[in-house]
C-alpha cells in the first residue's frame, strides 16, 4: 500500500523510566505554525499527558491525538503514513519504535543513546539530539518537514539497512551459529 506521509507519530512515554516526551512538546510549541498541515498521533502514553496534549490543541492548535492500544497492523500502518516519528528516551538498547520507523519509511528522530548509533547517521538517515536540548530536538524536526530530499534518501538508506540488518532468516541463522558456538567451546572445556 502507498500512504500518504501527514502524520507524524510521537512515542509518548513520560516517566521515571526514561520517557522524556514532554521535551517533544515543548519543542512542537516553538513550531506550531509548521506543525499544522500534519496529524500528530501519540502512541504508548499515560494519563499524565493528556493536560499537556490538550493544551497543545487548545492554546497551539496542533492536530495531536492520543491513540490508545491498536492491533499491532494498524501501528504498523501508522509508521507507514508518517513523515517523521519521534521518541525521547534514555533507556539503551535497540528502540523497536525506531526500528520499525526505519522499515517502513518513517524519517527517526531519536534521542541520542549509544545503542543506536550503529543504526542512524546522524543527519542523513535520522536524526538524533541530547534528550534534555529542546532547541536541537526543534532543530531536527524543523528539517524533517522542511528537507523533502533528505526524508526520501533517508527513506532509502533506512530500507536498505533494514533488508540486510532485519532479516529474521539471517537473524535466525547468526544466532543458530552463536549457539553452535557456544556449545562447542562449553564441550571442550569440560
Amino acid at each position: 500500500k502507498h500512504y500518504p506521509r501527514n502524520l507524524i507519530f510521537i512515542k509518548g512515554r513520560q516517566d521515571k523510566m526514561g520517557g522524556k516526551v514532554f521535551n517533544i512538546f515543548r519543542a512542537m510549541r516553538s513550531i506550531a505554525q509548521e506543525l499544522k498541515p500534519y496529524k500528530i498521533k501519540i502512541i504508548y502514553y499515560n494519563l499524565e499527558i493528556k493536560e499537556e496534549v490538550d493544551k497543545l490543541k487548545k492554546q497551539y492548535g496542533i492536530d495531536c491525538e492520543l491513540i490508545p492500544w491498536l492491533p499491532y497492523k494498524q501501528i504498523l500502518e501508522l509508521f507507514a503514513q508518517s513523515r517523521f516519528t519521534i521518541s525521547a528516551t534514555e533507556i539503551e538498547g535497540s528502540p523497536s519504535f525506531l526500528l520499525e520507523s526505519m522499515a517502513l519509511g518513517a524519517f527517526p528522530i531519536h534521542s541520542g543513546i549509544s545503542s543506536i548509533h550503529d543504526w542512524i547517521k546522524n543527519g542523513k538517515n535520522g536524526c538524533l539530539f541530547p534528550l534534555n536540548d529542546i532547541n536541537k530536538i526543534t532543530e531536527c524536526m524543523k528539517n524533517a518537514l522542511k528537507d523533502d530530499q533528505l526524508i526520501t534518501s533517508a527513506r532509502n538508506i533506512n530500507w536498505q539497512i533494514a533488508k540486510t540488518r532485519m532479516d529474521r532468516r539471517k537473524i535466525k541463522k547468526l544466532i543458530k551459529n552463536i549457539i553452535e558456538k557456544e556449545i562447542i567451546i562449553s564441550e571442550k572445556n569440560q
